[in-house]
Protein backbone atom coordinates (compact mmCIF):
# COMPACT_ATOMS: atom_id res chain seq x y z
CA UNK A 1 0.00 0.00 0.00
CA UNK A 2 1.04 3.60 -0.59
CA UNK A 3 -0.09 6.24 1.88
CA UNK A 4 -0.07 9.96 1.29
CA UNK A 5 1.20 10.70 4.78
CA UNK A 6 3.28 8.66 7.26
CA UNK A 7 0.75 9.29 10.04
CA UNK A 8 -1.98 7.60 8.01
CA UNK A 9 0.23 4.54 7.62
CA UNK A 10 1.07 4.56 11.35
CA UNK A 11 -2.58 4.88 12.30
CA UNK A 12 -3.66 2.02 10.05
CA UNK A 13 -0.77 -0.16 11.26
CA UNK A 14 -1.51 0.50 14.94
CA UNK A 15 -5.10 -0.65 14.40
CA UNK A 16 -4.05 -4.08 13.15
CA UNK A 17 -3.96 -7.09 15.45
CA UNK A 18 -0.61 -8.72 16.19
CA UNK A 19 -1.60 -11.79 14.18
CA UNK A 20 -2.57 -9.63 11.19
CA UNK A 21 0.71 -7.66 11.39
CA UNK A 22 2.68 -10.91 11.53
CA UNK A 23 0.82 -12.31 8.52
CA UNK A 24 1.28 -9.11 6.51
CA UNK A 25 5.01 -8.97 7.28
CA UNK A 26 5.35 -12.62 6.22
CA UNK A 27 3.51 -11.94 2.95
CA UNK A 28 5.66 -8.87 2.31
CA UNK A 29 8.86 -10.75 3.08
CA UNK A 30 7.99 -13.55 0.67
CA UNK A 31 6.96 -11.08 -2.04
CA UNK A 32 10.15 -9.03 -1.64
CA UNK A 33 12.21 -12.20 -1.72
CA UNK A 34 10.70 -13.04 -5.13
CA UNK A 35 10.76 -9.56 -6.62
CA UNK A 36 13.83 -7.93 -5.02
CA UNK A 37 16.00 -10.65 -3.47
CA UNK A 38 18.89 -8.20 -3.02
CA UNK A 39 16.83 -5.97 -0.70
CA UNK A 40 18.28 -7.74 2.31
CA UNK A 41 17.55 -4.91 4.73
CA UNK A 42 13.81 -5.09 4.00
CA UNK A 43 13.90 -8.87 4.08
CA UNK A 44 15.53 -8.84 7.51
CA UNK A 45 12.98 -6.35 8.82
CA UNK A 46 9.91 -8.14 7.48
CA UNK A 47 11.06 -11.66 8.39
CA UNK A 48 11.79 -10.45 11.95
CA UNK A 49 8.36 -8.84 12.24
CA UNK A 50 6.80 -11.97 10.77
CA UNK A 51 8.49 -13.87 13.63
CA UNK A 52 10.39 -16.01 11.12
CA UNK A 53 13.54 -15.71 13.17
CA UNK A 54 15.76 -18.14 11.23
CA UNK A 55 15.20 -16.25 7.99
CA UNK A 56 15.47 -12.86 9.71
CA UNK A 57 18.87 -13.82 11.16
CA UNK A 58 20.20 -14.83 7.74
CA UNK A 59 19.24 -11.49 6.23
CA UNK A 60 20.33 -9.45 9.27
CA UNK A 61 23.80 -10.97 8.97
CA UNK A 62 23.92 -10.30 5.23
CA UNK A 63 22.76 -6.72 5.75
CA UNK A 64 25.35 -6.18 8.47
CA UNK A 65 28.10 -7.68 6.33
CA UNK A 66 27.13 -5.50 3.37
CA UNK A 67 27.04 -2.35 5.50
CA UNK A 68 30.37 -3.20 7.14
CA UNK A 69 31.99 -3.85 3.76
CA UNK A 70 31.31 -0.24 2.70
CA UNK A 71 32.17 1.19 6.13
CA UNK A 72 28.56 2.13 6.92
CA UNK A 73 29.35 1.38 10.55
CA UNK A 74 26.19 2.81 12.10
CA UNK A 75 24.03 0.73 9.78
CA UNK A 76 26.23 -2.34 10.31
CA UNK A 77 25.93 -1.87 14.07
CA UNK A 78 22.12 -1.76 13.79
CA UNK A 79 21.97 -4.95 11.73
CA UNK A 80 24.47 -6.82 13.91
CA UNK A 81 22.60 -5.83 17.07
CA UNK A 82 19.44 -7.28 15.54
CA UNK A 83 21.42 -10.39 14.56
CA UNK A 84 22.70 -10.86 18.13
CA UNK A 85 19.18 -10.50 19.48
CA UNK A 86 17.78 -12.99 16.94
CA UNK A 87 20.55 -15.54 17.57
CA UNK A 88 20.10 -15.29 21.33
CA UNK A 89 16.41 -16.01 20.82
CA UNK A 90 17.28 -19.10 18.77
CA UNK A 91 19.52 -20.42 21.59
CA UNK A 92 22.36 -21.18 19.19
CA UNK A 93 25.61 -20.43 21.02
CA UNK A 94 27.91 -20.66 17.98
CA UNK A 95 25.78 -18.34 15.87
CA UNK A 96 25.40 -15.97 18.81
CA UNK A 97 29.18 -15.92 19.32
CA UNK A 98 29.75 -15.17 15.62
CA UNK A 99 27.17 -12.37 15.73
CA UNK A 100 28.74 -10.86 18.85
CA UNK A 101 32.16 -11.03 17.25
CA UNK A 102 30.92 -9.16 14.18
CA UNK A 103 29.21 -6.53 16.34
CA UNK A 104 32.37 -6.14 18.41
CA UNK A 105 34.38 -5.58 15.24
CA UNK A 106 32.14 -2.67 14.24
CA UNK A 107 32.14 -1.27 17.78
CA UNK A 108 35.95 -1.28 17.77
CA UNK A 109 35.93 0.81 14.60
CA UNK A 110 33.60 3.44 16.07
CA UNK A 111 35.46 3.59 19.36
CA UNK A 112 33.00 1.81 21.65
CA UNK A 113 35.80 -0.20 23.20
CA UNK A 114 34.19 -1.16 26.51
CA UNK A 115 31.20 -2.80 24.85
CA UNK A 116 33.45 -4.46 22.27
CA UNK A 117 35.58 -5.97 25.03
CA UNK A 118 32.47 -7.14 26.88
CA UNK A 119 31.14 -8.85 23.74
CA UNK A 120 34.50 -10.41 22.91
CA UNK A 121 34.73 -11.76 26.46
CA UNK A 122 31.38 -13.47 25.89
CA UNK A 123 32.70 -14.85 22.59
CA UNK A 124 35.77 -16.28 24.30
CA UNK A 125 33.62 -17.95 26.95
CA UNK A 126 31.27 -19.46 24.34
CA UNK A 127 34.09 -20.65 22.09
CA UNK A 128 36.03 -22.12 25.01
CA UNK A 129 32.91 -23.92 26.26
CA UNK A 130 32.43 -25.34 22.76
CA UNK A 131 36.05 -26.51 22.64
CA UNK A 132 36.94 -24.03 19.90
CA UNK A 133 40.28 -22.74 21.19
CA UNK A 134 41.16 -21.29 17.77
CA UNK A 135 38.03 -19.12 17.90
CA UNK A 136 38.73 -18.16 21.50
CA UNK A 137 42.28 -17.24 20.50
CA UNK A 138 41.12 -15.01 17.64
CA UNK A 139 38.68 -13.23 19.97
CA UNK A 140 41.44 -12.82 22.57
CA UNK A 141 43.70 -11.25 19.93
CA UNK A 142 40.87 -8.83 19.11
CA UNK A 143 40.59 -7.98 22.82
CA UNK A 144 44.32 -7.30 22.91
CA UNK A 145 44.08 -4.92 19.97
CA UNK A 146 40.99 -3.26 21.44
CA UNK A 147 42.76 -2.64 24.73
CA UNK A 148 45.64 -1.10 22.78
CA UNK A 149 43.27 1.29 20.98
CA UNK A 150 41.55 2.06 24.26
CA UNK A 151 44.85 2.99 25.91
CA UNK A 152 44.88 0.01 28.29
CA UNK A 153 47.57 -2.03 26.57
CA UNK A 154 48.65 -3.75 29.79
CA UNK A 155 45.22 -5.40 30.12
CA UNK A 156 45.40 -6.49 26.49
CA UNK A 157 48.87 -7.95 26.94
CA UNK A 158 47.71 -9.86 30.03
CA UNK A 159 44.76 -11.35 28.12
CA UNK A 160 46.95 -12.36 25.17
CA UNK A 161 49.69 -13.81 27.38
CA UNK A 162 47.11 -15.91 29.26
CA UNK A 163 45.79 -17.41 26.00
CA UNK A 164 49.11 -18.25 24.34
CA UNK A 165 49.88 -21.27 26.59
CA UNK A 166 46.43 -22.68 25.82
CA UNK A 167 47.01 -22.53 22.06
CA UNK A 168 50.74 -23.32 21.86
CA UNK A 169 50.24 -27.11 22.28
CA UNK A 170 47.97 -27.09 19.20
CA UNK A 171 50.90 -25.99 17.04
CA UNK A 172 51.00 -23.16 14.51
CA UNK A 173 47.66 -21.71 13.55
CA UNK A 174 45.85 -18.52 12.63
CA UNK A 175 44.77 -17.80 16.20
CA UNK A 176 48.25 -18.26 17.64
CA UNK A 177 49.67 -15.99 14.93
CA UNK A 178 46.98 -13.41 15.70
CA UNK A 179 47.88 -13.53 19.39
CA UNK A 180 51.56 -12.93 18.66
CA UNK A 181 50.59 -10.15 16.27
CA UNK A 182 48.31 -8.48 18.82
Amino acid sequence: YAFRHPLVRATVYSGLSRARKTALHAALAHAIEQIRPDDIESLSHHFANAELVDRAAVFAERAGDRAASVYATTLAETHYRRLVQLCEGLYRPEETARAREKLAGVLRIIGQYDEAIHLLTQVIRARTDAGDLEGAGRATAAIGLTHHRRGTADAGIAAVEAMIPMLAPLGPGVALAALYNA
